[in-house]
């Protein structure tokens, strides 16, 4: 398995670490361009609320063995596979679909709870992250790994309970049944909510070859850990962002900025 993985990180001849990544940034972005083209034609959303251009998930792969090849000084990169691709592709469509399916203020139970309109807005943007879902199974099949497709699964699930546990203790919070500093007092809910992107910088770490003798994988799962910390702190507060203020709403969005800042700064 090791070995296969191997292969697909280095089929092809070297070349520059700039254009090796620009390489697999263009061909994903057409790629993507074309699914959302796609998926846009069953209904016209605006994909700018729900796609980040910025491909974050592309660079949670690539970004261990730039880590590792700028400790170990090594800075020859190789062409992208195809299958490599599949998998990007994969992992921002499935992003795509969980952005679909982030609580919003018309899935709350506090506020916008009467609101026909919202609930219908909502249910379609949990029907259309299906959608964007079943898209991106395709292209984890394709890759033709079942170890790291069953990774990622297990890792949707985890996604799904981590959100559902943090939404609640927002809504407590609101409520004024908990302090906002119970909010993320377990850590590990914080990175489950966005467990999809660590397992991004998981799976780039098991394929960069200069992970062994570069050493400081402490160091790179740190970073990796803040990384997916101030994501999550970032989406809690544009969801907490969208209900009307209240003294209880400015306490926990003081909180959650306060722990946004301090990972910032870190």
């Amino acid at each position: 398995m090791k070995e296969r993985l191997k292969e697909f990180w280095i089929r092809g001849k070297q070349i520059n670490p700039v254009k090796y990544k620009n390489v697999l940034k263009r061909q994903a972005k057409k790629i993507l361009k074309r699914e959302i083209k796609y998926i846009s034609s069953f209904f016209p959303y605006d994909m700018a609320r729900f796609h980040n251009p910025d491909l974050v998930y592309l660079q949670g792969i690539l970004f261990a063995d730039s880590f590792y090849r700028d400790i170990s000084g090594d800075s020859k990169e190789q062409d992208p596979d195809n299958r490599l691709i599949d998998l990007i592709i994969g992992l921002e469509l499935l992003s795509i679909g969980t952005t679909f399916h982030n609580f919003k203020v018309s899935g709350s139970s506090i506020t916008g709870k009467n609101s026909s309109i919202g609930e219908k807005e909502y249910t379609l943007d949990l029907l259309f992250g299906d959608i964007f879902y079943s898209r991106a199974v395709i292209y984890l099949l394709r890759y033709q790994d079942h170890e790291i497709f069953d990774r990622i699964l297990k890792s949707m699930k985890r996604v799904h309970e981590g959100r559902l546990k943090l939404h609640a203790k927002i809504q407590e919070a609101i409520e004024g049944k908990i302090r906002p500093s119970l909010i993320d007092n377990d850590t590990g809910i914080l990175i489950d909510a966005n467990r999809l992107l660590y397992i991004s910088f998981e799976i780039g770490d098991s394929f960069s070859d200069c992970r062994n003798e570069a050493g400081h994988a402490d160091e790179y799962f740190d970073i990796v850990e803040k990384a997916v910390l101030f994501k999550t702190y970032s989406e809690l507060l544009e969801h907490v962002c969208a209900f009307p203020r209240t003294p209880s709403i400015d306490r926990i969005m003081d909180h959650l900025n306060s722990k946004k800042i301090l990972l910032a700064e870190s």
